[in-house]
């Protein structure tokens, strides 16, 4: 959007408020497609997803000032209903939207148990959600708050196969919130995991709008792998401009399920036509979505080339980020919390936030006190340092936050002496595990500080130090062998005894279990690796001269290759690898392509992505002549951990897909519509997405078939993946 269009948009909302009566001013609406305050100043969000539902443990508030720190306008909040995840309860809420506006921060709060529904099996219905906005104790913590807060009804409630429940269900959900009485702006994400590249809520955007009695939504899209170049970032901004609907990007990030996302773009274009942007997210992401954090580890003196980025390259939250009007104009202030340390007589550390937008520094009274840093500007924290009191009398110092114009904030600081009965004991003193990976607790009951060791590999303890009354965790990992085996845990204070905890893991039975039990390789010579997991010796053989299995024995743990040479006929052909060991038995079922030939089709299969958390495949269609009939169907095995999470296509709406699981394998379907024709093209893609459990999937094993018509003819193709 030219600085003109901007300026006349500008002065459209000022006409329009001008002729809106006063009663319309409460809390955020929309003004000629624009998102304003209850000043009728427009206000364009920059700011940053927080994580708190998964992380209640941490110092929100502390998280929050230093997210504020960035010059973030904005916070978008993770809650969660009781669907997925532990209920955040009201007073929870109404604490989150205090800081956020003690800290000068919009909370836009959302709710994620609805993410994916029902293509994630866990999630519940934007109904659920619903019911979290309108129950007392949310509607206590927001009621009053319109000025402050925008209700995100529902994060990515609709996967991939619910399109066509979209529109209704999210027009019931506004409708409902209004008849109970919210009146605060409403954000709804789009279909499609929130990416809609089906275009169901952009092109069903106007029905939205007025089936919403205060016409007062705002519409969130999340641009992740579907945004991959400028031009669908371009299309899907301007439709919402020429229909004059307010669109703020809720999430997105520079990289998604493996996949790039041209994250500098929706910056660019962002800032261009006067949309906002939320990034995903300030830390916490596990697995392969480290590449979205913002922070190492909630770490805001660490940041990651994303997290620099958004926050402080070209149009990022500090070049353009503008604090809402509501808050009024900024005054000097500089606060502490907590204003009181107590420590035990060890060296210890403690952490206290500082809110503030002056610059300050920091003295200490006491030698045995120190601070890091000394000096900060703006919101931040400070670390507090005691080293040991080896004294017989408890002590005390001050600590002393300064800043210009505002008074001084003191933080005292406390430390008990050291007992005159030095002891150590730990609960129980033997633990007994079965012969499974396993973890148990102990008590430690002392008034000292300690440290913990053990004397075998197969035992873990954390934490391995502690002061005073503490719990420690050990673990073992699972026994193989054949026999029990037994280990030590020592717990050593200083001026006492050490205490010995026992620890034995009972022998298992026989055991053996096979990475895959069926190996599906197409018409070419192909192999095939298979690993063996058993606490005893076992052997392999085959019943095929075109199956060779190496090597034919072990023992233990291990890996075998299954091999099978090109089968030149036209039919399938199959065979059976039979491992034995311990009185156990374990096959795998072969069965192998014949030769087929798609003439004027060719088909490849592609491993796109591959973690333990996050796997994908692809067919890629190549074509010489006019399809006119085409299914693609992608079988992956279900190994252990793996659920199917997604699928797309670069064909768009001219193919329907769906997907389905049984206990065995995951089944991914595209179907070429009827009437349909695919013109000469190469690359097509059609994409199957599994989630994991750690553990990465052997997807050696996965198959495809691709059948139709083209050129007037039948072709029927099929393959694994490479």
């Amino acid at each position: 959007m030219s600085t003109l269009i901007r300026a006349l948009r500008r002065a459209a909302i000022l006409c329009t408020l001008l002729l809106l009566p006063a009663a319309s001013f409460a809390g955020f609406f929309i003004a000629n497609g624009q998102l304003v305050d209850n000043n009728g100043t427009p206000f364009i969000m920059r700011g940053v997803n927080y994580p708190y539902t998964w992380f209640q443990s941490r110092n929100t508030q502390q998280d929050l000032a230093a997210i504020a720190a960035t010059g973030s306008n904005t916070v978008r909040v993770v809650l969660s209903t009781g669907g997925q995840w532990a209920r955040v309860n009201g007073p929870q809420v109404a604490q989150i939207i205090q800081w956020c506006k003690d800290l000068r921060m919009i909370a836009v709060l959302e709710v994620h148990d609805s993410t994916g529904w029902s293509e994630q099996a866990s999630a519940v219905n934007i109904s659920n959600a619903v019911q979290y906005w309108t129950s007392s104790d949310i509607r206590a913590a927001i009621n009053g708050q319109e000025n402050f807060v925008i209700v995100n009804i529902a994060n990515e409630p609709f996967g991939n196969n619910t399109t066509a429940q979209y529109f209704t269900q999210t027009r019931d959900a506004i409708i409902a919130l209004r008849n109970a009485g919210v009146t605060h702006n409403i954000m709804v994400d789009a279909a499609n995991w929130g990416q809609d590249w089906s275009n169901e809520m952009r092109n069903r955007a106007m029905e939205l709008w007025n089936a919403d009695t205060l016409r007062n939504l705002t519409f969130s899209v999340h641009m992740y792998e579907v945004y991959q170049s400028l031009a669908p970032i371009q299309t899907y901004m301007q439709a919402f401009d020429d229909m004059n609907l307010p669109l703020v990007i809720g999430e997105f990030g520079p990289i998604n399920n493996g996949q790039p996302v041209d994250s500098d773009s929706v910056i660019a274009q962002a800032a261009q036509r006067g949309n906002g942007y939320i990034g995903w997210s300030w830390s916490g992401n596990g697995g392969s979505g480290t590449g979205l954090d913002m922070t190492n580890n909630f770490d805001p003196a660490s940041l990651t080339n994303w997290g620099n980025r958004i926050i402080n390259g070209t149009n990022g939250i500090r070049a353009t980020s503008v604090i809402a009007s509501v808050f009024g104009p900024a005054t000097s202030n500089l606060t502490v919390s907590p204003t009181t340390l107590t420590f035990a007589p060890g060296a210890s550390s403690s952490t206290v936030a500082v809110t503030a937008n002056v610059s300050w520094t920091v003295t200490d009274n006491q030698t045995w006190i120190s601070v890091t840093p000394t000096s900060g500007s703006n919101n931040g924290s400070l670390t507090v340092s005691v080293t040991a009191n080896t004294g017989a009398t408890s002590r005390s110092g001050t600590v002393t936050v300064s800043g210009t114009g505002v008074p001084a904030r003191t933080i005292t600081v406390n430390q008990a002496s050291q007992p005159n009965d030095l002891f150590l004991n730990t609960t129980p003193t033997s633990l007994s595990f079965s012969s499974g990976a396993s973890s148990m607790n102990a008590t430690v009951t002392s008034n000292v500080s300690w440290s913990v060791t053990d004397n075998q590999t197969w035992i873990t303890v954390t934490p391995t130090s502690g002061s005073n009354n503490g719990t420690i965790a050990v673990s073992v990992t699972a026994n193989t062998g054949t026999a029990s085996r037994s280990g030590t845990v020592t717990v050593t204070g200083a001026g006492v005894a050490q205490r010995q905890i026992t620890v034995t893991q009972a022998a298992p039975g026989s055991t053996l279990t096979l990475s895959a039990s069926t190996w599906s390789p197409g018409a070419a010579a192909a192999t095939f690796a298979v690993t063996v997991t058993s606490n005893g010796n076992w052997s392999a053989v085959d019943d095929q001269s075109w199956l060779s299995v190496s090597p034919t024995s072990g023992s233990g743990n291990g890996n075998f290759t299954l091999s099978a040479t090109a089968n030149t006929g036209t039919t399938s052909r199959t065979g059976t690898v039979t491992v034995s060991g311990g009185g156990l038995t374990r096959t795998i079922a072969v069965t192998q392509a014949g030769v087929s030939s798609g003439g004027s089709v060719t088909a490849t299969g592609l491993v796109t992505s591959s973690s333990g958390w996050f796997s994908e495949e692809q067919v890629r269609v190549n074509n010489t002549a006019n399809i006119t009939a085409l299914t693609v169907t992608i079988s992956v095995q279900r190994t252990a951990g793996v659920n199917a999470s997604g699928q797309y296509n670069t064909v768009g709406g001219q193919i329907t897909q769906s997907n389905s699981c049984t206990s065995t394998v995951c089944t991914y379907v595209y179907t070429l519509n009827s009437g349909q024709t695919l013109t000469p093209a190469n690359g097509r893609s059609f994409a199957a997405q599994m989630s994991g459990n750690g553990t990465v999937h052997p997807t050696a094993g996965d198959t495809f078939t691709v059948t139709g018509t083209a050129g007037g003819s039948a072709f029927s193709l099929q393959g694994n993946f490479q």
